[in-house]
């Protein structure tokens, strides 16, 4: 499923994501998705780890079951750009 968000409103109770289909999402303490710019391993890391929880926030799916999905992440990452910020996914 893609996505594609139209609109962006920060509130009270954190950020409104309006998507082009029309529905909203809500997505609370939203600072905790945001990384530093720089992009060295550890932060790929980090940058896995924080995009499944975000994930997981977006489409209420457990972090566990996110994982399960899409465990080559961290390792197809690190293979195929081990110094970069730059990720692929493949097709099986």
């Amino acid at each position: 499923m893609t996505c594609i968000v139209k609109d962006v409103e920060e509130n009270e109770q954190g950020i409104k994501l309006t998507l082009q289909n029309g529905d909203n999402i809500h997505v609370k303490d939203y600072d905790y998705f945001f990384l530093s710019e720089s992009a060295n391993e550890c932060d790929q890391e980090r940058m896995i780890n924080t995009y499944r929880r975000l994930i997981s926030e977006l489409s209420q799916v457990s972090e566990e079951t996110i994982e399960s999905l899409v465990p080559k992440i961290s390792n197809n990452m690190k293979t195929n750009f081990p110094a970069s910020g730059v990720s692929a996914l493949e097709d099986d």
